[in-house]
């Protein structure tokens, strides 16, 4: 019960923060609106800030009204000439009401770009440490001699800040060796590595098709039902059993056995730090079910230059937008990977209200892409539906009716459902059968990150 609170307040902390973001974002999506029209010297009657009652209003030298309504939930911004009334003329062209349209989902969509660089100046880049906790019995990177402990300092010549760019450069590398620099015992060495290629599905039914070393890293705690062994005892589907193993292991080497995403079992040698791991002696203890197998316990942000920093926000929002695009092809099922933040940690880590400012800025980075795409779908009243309006009155060269409107809408719906069903075709099954072994209780156990 006392986990059950404490995770409901630590969610709680996030309502402000949410509130926050989706104001931020409709109102950066009205501003949108507004600089264009301005930019086109429209006329913009009233700029609303919130919504409910208003409490405040000016004009000011544009002739615009600016309205402050109590409830912080959005915004909203009324521009002459801009309207989807049949009756009415408009006094603009249609490649000027298609320009300050568009400017509301482009807004959003460049809203990333400036959030992302600007939390990774201010907070620090969050990574992954670059050590090693083990490799995979077997793997290439065992053979070339790459060993737990080993801090990886770059790779071809590339300096490397966390390990998530490890993980980039084996995925990317086609096959080609990697000349992984590593610090060990303070001494610098160059291991050649030949990544696998491997064709897989994991265990929510995406197809994976990457290249692997049989690296790992796991600077959180690992829970205790992905451990299939513990030495030559067999623990699966025994956590006590797998915990008294555990302990009676502190410090020396042993050798592990972890399921992973592809529902296979791959094996480790590990030390389990005692220091690290007293926890699994307090049943009272939040990670009483969970154990630390690499040399670190935690997380960290990391500073880069602001040119870096720029350049990795970039590239994490150019990612994010790219995923969006992504979704319809492949929503039976939509890759969790996607979406979530690259880098995690605990709740009681000294990185926590760091982590609370990354977090809140990728989930607006988002949330705003997503809003910007959602906007462009040809619903009733939504920026699409005035977007088609206008593609039709340049066709039609009159405006559309209100009759002319709903088959056109209603056709673009029924192109979208029809392009999101035959793009997910082949998972649709597949999808619906995992759902039902997961709701019957027989699905397969979730699984921690394969080795890269």
């Amino acid at each position: 019960m006392n986990d059950f609170l404490e995770e409901s307040l630590d969610k709680i902390a996030y309502i402000p923060g949410i509130i926050f973001a989706f104001f931020l974002i409709f109102i950066v999506h009205e501003l949108g609106h507004y600089w264009a029209a301005r930019l086109r010297n429209m006329k913009i009657e009233t700029f609303s800030v919130g919504v409910g009652k208003r409490f405040y209003s000016i004009h000011d030298r544009h002739g615009t009204e600016w309205v402050f309504r109590y409830f912080p939930l959005g915004g909203h911004v009324q521009i002459t000439d801009l309207t989807l009334d049949e009756g009415t003329k408009s006094r603009r062209s249609v490649g000027t009401r298609l320009f300050v349209v568009l400017a509301g989902p482009l807004a959003n969509l460049i809203l990333p770009f400036i959030i992302l660089p600007l939390c990774f100046i201010l907070i620090g880049f969050p990574a992954t440490p670059p050590v090693l906790s083990s490799t995979t019995i077997g793997s290439n990177a065992e053979k070339a001699g790459l060993q737990r402990g080993d801090l990886i300092t770059a790779i071809n010549d590339k300096k490397i800040y966390s390990y998530e760019q490890v993980s980039d450069i084996i995925e990317n590398s086609n096959g080609n060796i990697l000349n992984f620099e590593v610090n060990r015992n303070d001494t610098s060495l160059t291991i050649p590595v030949k990544p696998k290629h491997d064709v897989y599905t994991d265990i929510v039914g995406i197809s994976r098709d990457t290249y692997r070393v049989g690296i790992i890293t796991a600077n959180l705690p690992i829970p205790l039902d992905f451990i299939h062994g513990v030495g030559n005892v067999r623990t699966k589907d025994n956590e006590e059993l797998a915990r008294k193993k555990l302990i009676e292991a502190f410090d020396q080497d042993i050798i592990i056995g972890l399921y992973n995403i592809d529902d296979n079992v791959y094996s480790y040698p590990v030390v389990i730090s005692s220091k690290l791991n007293q926890h699994l002696l307090d049943e009272d203890h939040r990670l009483y079910n969970r154990v630390y197998l690499g040399p670190l316990d935690d997380n960290t942000f990391i500073t880069l230059s602001p040119i870096e920093s720029l350049k990795y926000g970039f590239y994490q929002a150019a990612s994010l937008v790219q995923h969006v695009v992504k979704v319809p092809f492949q929503i039976f099922p939509i890759d969790p990977k996607l979406f979530a933040e690259r880098i995690s940690f605990l709740s009681d880590s000294e990185f926590y209200y760091q982590n609370l400012i990354y977090r809140a800025a990728f989930q607006t980075a988002l949330l705003s892409i997503l809003i910007g795409f959602i906007n462009l779908i040809p619903f009733p009243r939504l920026d699409g539906d005035f977007v088609l309006t206008y593609m039709m009155e340049k066709f039609l060269g009159k405006k559309p009716t209100s009759k002319q409107r709903a088959y056109a809408i209603a056709a673009c719906l029924f192109l979208i459902y029809c392009t999101v069903l035959i793009s997910n075709l082949e998972d649709i099954p597949g999808y619906i059968e995992r759902k039902l072994e997961e709701y019957s209780g027989d699905g397969p156990l979730q699984a921690c990150k394969l080795p890269d």
